[in-house]
C-alpha cells in the first residue's frame, strides 16, 4: 500500500509506448507503474484528488495542532 503523504509525483504513461492504459507513481525511494486501466484519465484525476484531499487534511491537522500547543 502506497500512503498518499509518500507521493512525490504522479504521471500518466503508456504500455508498449503507444498504448495510454498506465499510471506511474513515485516516492521517495521507489516507483511504482500500475498498469491495465481502461479509464486511465479518470482513474488518474480520482486518484489525483485523493492525494491531494489527503495531503491538505494533513496540513490542516499539523496546523491545528501546533495551535493547540
Amino acid at each position: 500500500m502506497i500512503a498518499c503523504k509518500d507521493i512525490v509525483k504522479m504521471t500518466k504513461e503508456k504500455t508498449a509506448l503507444v498504448i495510454p492504459n498506465a499510471i506511474q507513481i513515485c516516492t521517495r525511494d521507489e516507483k511504482y507503474c500500475l498498469t491495465s486501466f481502461t479509464a486511465r484519465d479518470k482513474t488518474f484525476l480520482v486518484m489525483d484528488r485523493v492525494r491531494k484531499c489527503a495531503n491538505e487534511d494533513q496540513v490542516n491537522n499539523n496546523r491545528n495542532n501546533n495551535n493547540n500547543k
